[in-house]
């Protein structure tokens, strides 16, 4: 390696955070028996409720942390990082929330087994990682070792609306509750409303008890976590009535269709935390449902997606040809697919809206097309870090002009490089 290159990787802002993720790698090995003993000493009292899943695990973990009046949880949902939380969990506190994470088989059950939960939700199974755990048959196995690791007196929560994550209550060893909008769930769903880009409107049955709820959580597929944080509420004989009245508060976690109003009076929405197919398609559903004069998609890649991708972008362009006076702008290299799924599906694409994968010439042709009276959705791949879209809307100055990058979503706008000001 040259001298100058040498100096250009020591300038990296970046570097501290490679650093960092070459430690926590090599930590896990010692962190995973100590975490295991500190679990089952200092925090045996404790009541642990872990949540995994292919989607919804971030905000499922901030509505079960509402609902049970515990503090924001953060996000530490990986080895190391799900170690390091639970040394810092607060002795005397009674119970918390962990999010359990995973990118590759085998990795699930050494982290339930530290954590030896005493609930495990399930939010369900889908593409994410595909490629890693190719299909979702082992995904399904690989997430499910979360519930073998309950206790028998432990208790497993299971997406009533999936199959798969429902079929993982033959496995486990104690009660298990669902919850849902079949008819059948535990804690059901039975009325959903999308009145506004405010948020959803719920009427919930919790074995036989009705509660309202008017959330700040939008989209249906938003409902899952405010029921997820319910039946933890029952499970844990935590007050339902106050439980309700926290959920009602909380707001949508940074990226997961989080609602921005921008100076022009436009109205944005911010899904661009996860690029999954599923999500897709929830975006345009929630997108399509709410008033609007005209609907501004800005739109990056899919990642991930199971079987060709021809076949997936095919798909997205069916939800997109159900999303009403929608104007479609496309940021990365997969432009030509979203234009001809698009078409095949009888919507009208105009190919100088595909605006190439740089972010900040893209942001510079955005701008002018915003007015005031649009609803925007912005949805892309994490590593497009689309959230420099966002932060230019509104009004911020964006000096990052990285194509792809691999930092974490949740801390884009806070990287040196990215220089919000």
């Amino acid at each position: 390696m040259r001298l100058g290159e040498v100096r250009d990787l020591l300038a990296d802002p970046l570097l501290g955070e490679r650093v960092l993720r070459t430690l926590r790698a090599v930590a896990w090995p010692a962190l995973r028996p100590a975490g295991w003993l500190y679990r089952r000493t200092r925090l045996r009292p404790m009541r642990a409720i872990a949540v995994t899943g292919s989607f919804g695990k971030t905000t499922t973990v901030r509505a079960i942390s509402a609902a049970l009046g515990l503090p924001d949880p953060g996000f530490a949902n990986h080895k190391s990082r799900l170690a390091l939380k639970l040394f810092r969990t607060p002795r005397r506190q009674g119970r918390e929330v962990f999010e359990v994470g995973i990118d590759r088989p085998g990795q699930m059950r050494p982290m339930a087994r530290m954590l030896r939960p005493d609930v495990a939700v399930l939010t369900g199974i889908g593409s994410e990682h595909n490629r890693s755990m190719r299909t979702l048959e082992v995904t399904l196995a690989e997430k499910s070792q979360l519930i073998r690791a309950l206790p028998a007196g432990g208790a497993a929560l299971l997406n009533a609306d999936d199959a798969r994550a429902r079929s993982a209550a033959s496995i486990a060893p104690g009660a298990v509750w669902t919850y849902g909008f079949a008819a059948d769930a535990d804690v059901r769903a039975v009325e959903f409303a999308l009145d506004s880009v405010e948020g959803n409107r719920l009427s919930v049955e919790v074995r036989g008890r009705r509660l309202e709820l008017q959330t700040r959580l939008l989209g249906r597929h938003q409902a899952y976590p405010i029921l997820a944080g319910l039946a933890v509420a029952a499970v844990e004989n935590v007050d339902l009535e106050a439980a309700a009245q926290r959920l009602e508060s909380l707001p949508p976690a940074p990226g997961r269709m989080e609602l921005i109003r921008l100076a022009s009076g436009a109205t944005l929405i911010n899904d661009a935390f996860k690029g999954s197919p599923e999500s897709y398609l929830e975006a345009f559903e929630t997108i399509a449902a709410l008033p609007a004069e005209r609907r501004l998609l800005i739109l990056g890649d899919i990642s991930e997606p199971p079987g060709k991708q021809s076949e997936a972008y095919g798909v997205l362009g069916e939800g997109l040809a159900r999303v009403p006076n929608a104007v479609v702008v496309h940021i990365g290299q997969d432009g030509k697919k979203f234009r001809s799924a698009a078409r095949r599906a009888g919507m009208q694409v105009d190919p100088a809206l595909s605006l190439g994968s740089a972010p900040l010439p893209a942001l510079e042709r955005i701008r002018p097309m915003i007015r005031p009276t649009d609803l925007i959705l912005v949805k892309g791949r994490d590593t497009q870090k689309l959230d420099r879209i966002v932060a230019g809307l509104r009004g911020e100055t964006v000096r990052c002009a990285i194509r792809l990058c691999s930092r974490r979503s949740s801390e884009c706008l806070k990287c040196p490089r990215v220089a919000i000001g």
